[in-house]
């Protein structure tokens, strides 16, 4: 099984074909990007639109 994104965690979803990812380990654990989930490659922080800056913040904030 190919591996596109080895250093990146898909949270979740958005509804319509878009996957949240996160990286797996690393001090920047916290932003999230959104990328088509048919497009994911190894760099999704550069061809993957950001999110969040601070995930936990947003989630605490109520803002999912």
């Amino acid at each position: 099984m190919p591996r596109y994104a080895p250093d990146w965690v898909l949270v979740g979803d958005d509804g319509g074909g878009g996957g949240l990812f996160m990286r797996r380990h690393g001090r920047d654990r916290t932003r999230v990007y959104r990328l088509d989930l048919g497009a994911i490659d190894e760099d999704v922080e550069a061809d993957g639109d950001p999110m969040t800056d601070d995930l936990l913040g947003r989630l605490s904030a109520g803002r999912a």
